[in-house]
C-alpha cells in the first residue's frame, strides 16, 4: 500500500483549517478541550496560530492536485519542518503533564504529519 499523495494533502488541509476556524472563533474553547485556559493576550495569539492554521490549509488545498514541480518541493518541505518541530513541542507537552489526555491526539496527528511529508519529501519518483 502506498500514500497517495492527493489524500494526504486533503486530509491534512481539512485537519488544518478547522483547527483554524476554531481557533479564530472560539479560542478559549478549543484551548479548554485540552484542559488550559489564557489570558486576553494568549487568546489573541490562539486567533493568530488560527489563522495561520487557515492559510496553510488553504495553501495545501489548492497544492493537493499538482504532480511535480520546484515549488511543490518546497512546500512539502516546509511542511514536513513544520509538522517536524510541532511534533516534538507537542510530545514534550504531553509528557510534561500541560494537556489532558486529548494532547495525545496533536502527538499521532503532527507524528502522521511528519512522517508523510517526511515520505512525499524523500520518496523516489
Amino acid at each position: 500500500m502506498t500514500l497517495n499523495f492527493k489524500s494526504f494533502m486533503t486530509f491534512n488541509s481539512l485537519v488544518l483549517i478547522i483547527f483554524g476556524i476554531g481557533f479564530i472563533l472560539m479560542p478559549a474553547t478549543m484551548i479548554a478541550t485540552y484542559g488550559g485556559e489564557l489570558s486576553p493576550l494568549g487568546l489573541q495569539i490562539a486567533q493568530l496560530l488560527g489563522a495561520a492554521f487557515l492559510g496553510f490549509g488553504v495553501l495545501r488545498w489548492t497544492a493537493r492536485n499538482e504532480k511535480s514541480s520546484v515549488l511543490l518541493s518546497s512546500l512539502v518541505l516546509a511542511a514536513l519542518v513544520e509538522d517536524a518541530i510541532g511534533f516534538v513541542i507537542v510530545l514534550k507537552a504531553q509528557f510534561a503533564g500541560l494537556t489532558n489526555s486529548l494532547g495525545w491526539s496533536n502527538v499521532l496527528l503532527y507524528g502522521f504529519f511528519a512522517l508523510g511529508f517526511g515520505y512525499f519529501h524523500f520518496k523516489k519518483d
